[in-house]
């Protein structure tokens, strides 16, 4: 239950950070308040963000394979495309080989910032490795990730049919994604701005208009600022 306060808390915290993922830092800081190490307990986080993303590359993979009307549909389909490729190549590198023996040496090198953070993410790597011989839990929580995502997929479909919008559920398999990936970019509070134009881009070639995308983008934004309001009432309880 604790761990459900700190979703929400760090949900509040989305929405005065940059991106949208701007409030895992106070999931780590609880995990290390739980007894965690400090790395161990950014690596934990870190790790379910790589399997969240993972798995909405897998479904963005599935979509595009099951329906080929997208090619005509996404707009620069075959850089989309490629963007996912080297995401998934990269995740998975970084999470089951991951370059630690570099990571060590860049470390020990002693040059700065470059070094310490270098220190860090080796740190991390070295959590990681111990993880992914625990093929069960990894499984596991591999397993819970595709519930999870399933969820928020369905969730922009249930919105789009309230809204009456002529897309349907397989093609929200790559736009959510595409979209999620997008409102990571730390350039704005919450992926605000950036979430009305991706919903845009990738609805108009349905024959969406700008207001009903943006209309989409808000009603989805409302649940998060009240997921916010939430986890906001609950850190100002909080010792």
């Amino acid at each position: 239950f604790f761990l459900f306060k700190s979703y929400l808390v760090a949900s509040f915290f989305n929405h005065f950070l940059p991106s949208t993922v701007g409030g895992d830092s106070i999931r780590a800081y609880d995990s290390w308040k739980l007894g965690d190490n400090k790395e161990k307990a950014f690596a934990i986080v870190i790790l379910d963000r790589f399997l969240g993303l993972f798995t909405l590359l897998i479904f963005a993979i599935i979509a595009m394979l099951y329906s080929p009307d997208l090619h005509d549909k996404i707009p620069q389909f075959w850089f989309w495309v490629f963007i996912l490729s080297i995401g998934a190549a990269t995740i998975i590198w970084f999470i089951f080989s991951p370059p630690t023996k570099f990571l060590n040496k860049i470390a020990q090198s002693n040059k700065g910032i470059v070094s310490k953070f270098a220190g860090i993410i080796y740190k991390m790597d070295v959590i990681f490795s111990e993880y992914v011989n625990k093929k069960l839990d990894l499984l596991f929580a591999f397993i819970l990730s595709i519930l999870l995502q399933s969820n928020v997929v369905f969730y922009y479909f249930a919105i789009s049919t309230a809204l009456g919008l002529p897309v349907v559920l397989i093609d929200y398999f790559l736009i959510v994604p595409l979209t999620i990936f997008i409102t990571m970019i730390p350039i704005s509070f919450n992926g605000i701005g950036l979430r009305e134009s991706a919903l845009f881009l990738f609805l108009s070639t349905y024959g969406v208009l700008q207001s009903e995308a943006i209309a989409f983008a808000w009603i989805e934004y409302g649940m998060l600022l009240l997921l916010g309001i939430i986890g906001g009432i609950i850190y100002s309880t909080r010792k």
